[in-house]
């Protein structure tokens, strides 16, 4: 063997061995925060770090929503393009390539619309942060004047 494969089979053997040591200890911090939030939840407490967890996967749930809606319409859009090219270089009849390009256009449109009016959708149904029972409680504001004002008279 040649010394440049055996350096490669070291580097790899040695990143496996310590990918390895890192999730031994990641798992165990986790079955560690797993007792710690058990224990808290049995003994009446509330569990630690809650809300900012719930925070975090919040945001990471609205930038994984942000990027589907700005990757996919790029890539059909990409896709259309590749789609016109290859209807206009190789297509024979020069009559079919109109329809061609405008059945390419309009699904990739269509595609594109819906993906990010689903994705704003999901974005405006986001769960609202909890309020505590005293902000709930919200006065009584009246419409107009004339909600008191008797009826038939």
């Amino acid at each position: 063997m040649e010394l440049s494969s055996l350096t490669a089979l070291g580097g790899s053997i040695t990143t496996c061995f310590l990918a390895y040591l890192y999730y031994r200890y990641e798992s165990r911090q986790r079955e560690l925060q797993h007792t710690e939030r058990m224990r808290a939840l049995e003994s009446g407490h509330p569990v630690p770090d809650g809300e900012i967890a719930q925070a975090s996967a919040d945001t990471n749930r609205a930038w994984a929503i942000g990027l589907v809606a700005l990757l996919v319409p790029a890539i059909m859009a990409g896709a259309a393009l590749w789609g016109t090219a290859m209807v206009f270089n190789h297509g024979e009849n020069p009559s079919i390539h109109l329809p061609l390009t405008c059945v390419i256009w309009g699904v990739s449109g269509l595609v594109s619309l819906v993906t990010v009016a689903t994705g704003l959708g999901v974005l405006a149904c986001r769960r609202k942060p909890k309020r505590g029972a005293e902000e709930n409680k919200s006065p009584i504001v009246r419409q107009s004047a004339f909600e008191d004002a008797p009826i038939g008279r």
